[in-house]
């Protein structure tokens, strides 16, 4: 690409959506909208201009596989020219570069905000504040705002907490198993939001929380949860589901450094 938008200034990067951008990318991902991208900013007066040169002088493969190729139900190069501020509007519905405001961190999904930060930038010669200095803004929560954040995901674990045995004394299987399941999701989003994780969204969810240092208990624990709440229709009922929920939100949670980057932040020391 570098030869194509020689003389311009531009960022490069493969950020955005796509497992690729996490790491997350395996065989299967291939399967669909699957080919080499790259995003390409300029300014937005130059937009048609680069992508001209783009269609004029891309090549048909690149390391064997088509530039070309079907990506989100259109067929079009793997690579797209556009203007920063735009897509940040896309992306987050606003330009971080004009300031980061509480409800901008409030409204922005953890997915979205996982997508501008991961991946790779290759160039960043856009005039300041440029790519990476987004990237840098938005990298994690300050600390007023996570340490409400958190407060809203230990809410919502309180909330449901009851649920799986209430629904089980009046014989509710089904609906204990999903609220055990919906329990387990958020503990784990609890977990990635204390290390300063942004949680991916749900295909995704468990392959991040099991790269996390120290997260194999957690995860055991979970697990055993589940596993003991599948067959326990079968064999005594809901209470397996039940029993271990304060364990898996205390000894699989706290110990191990698990919060000692919330706590620095609330000291004023750097996590």
């Amino acid at each position: 690409m570098a030869p194509l938008v020689s003389g311009v200034p531009h960022a490069a990067a493969l950020i955005g959506p796509g497992s690729e951008v996490l790491a997350f990318d395996t065989a299967r991902s291939a399967d669909h909208d699957w080919g080499p991208r790259v995003l390409v900013f300029v300014a937005a007066g130059r937009v048609a201009e680069v992508e001209e040169r783009v269609v004029a002088g891309l090549p048909e493969r690149f390391r064997g596989f088509p530039t070309v190729f079907g990506y989100h139900g259109q067929v079009r190069p793997g690579v797209t020219v556009t203007e920063l501020g735009r897509w940040l509007v896309e992306r987050l519905g606003f330009d971080p570069r004009s300031g980061v405001g509480l409800l901008d961190w409030l409204s922005s999904p953890w997915q979205s905000l996982a997508e501008v930060t991961g991946g790779e930038v290759f160039h960043d010669g856009l005039a300041e504040p440029g790519l990476e200095a987004v990237r840098q803004a938005l990298r994690w929560y300050p600390a007023d705002v996570w340490r409400y954040v958190l407060a809203c995901q230990w809410r919502r674990i309180a909330q449901e907490e009851p649920f799986p045995g209430r629904c089980g004394e009046v014989g509710d299987e089904l609906g204990s198993a999903v609220v055990g399941a919906r329990l387990a999701r958020e503990v784990m989003r609890l977990a990635l939001l204390l290390r300063r994780r942004y949680p991916p969204y749900a295909k995704w969810l468990g392959s991040a929380l099991a790269r996390l240092p120290g997260s194999a208990e957690l995860g055991e624990s979970l697990g055993r949860r589940w596993r003991r709440g599948r067959g326990a229709s079968v064999r005594t009922g809901w209470p397996p589901r039940t029993g271990g929920w304060r364990r898996c939100r205390t000894a699989s949670l706290w110990p191990n450094g698990w919060t000692s980057g919330y706590a620095a932040s609330t000291t004023g020391r750097s996590g």
